[in-house]
């Protein structure tokens, strides 16, 4: 069945704001639009120079060979369903 099999790849992400190649001390940040299509391999690292910061490893999909690190939130949408207390000051844990 072709859906299934189209179903096993990584599906490409839409780039929400702009990235910038600069900032990340350890390189290999990529230049990316808003709009431009990414493709993810490893999502949610952190380095020891930025620990609350998460990043992504993708391509660019309209430049294969560009690849790079990605903040993550660039091309992940949070959205709260649901109105849920904290059990302390700040956010501890979500359902």
């Amino acid at each position: 069945d072709l859906d299934s099999w189209e179903s096993i790849w990584a599906q490409p992400e839409s780039i929400l704001w702009e990235v910038s190649p600069d900032g990340l001390d350890n390189g290999g940040r990529i230049q990316l639009d808003p709009g431009d299509l990414v493709t993810i391999a490893r999502r949610g690292e952190r380095f020891q120079n930025a620990p609350f910061d998460a990043w992504s490893w993708g391509y660019k999909n309209s430049e294969p060979e560009t690849e790079g690190w990605i903040p993550t939130l660039a091309h992940t949408l949070l959205v709260c369903m649901q109105d849920q207390p904290s059990p302390a000051p700040g956010v501890k844990e979500l359902y």
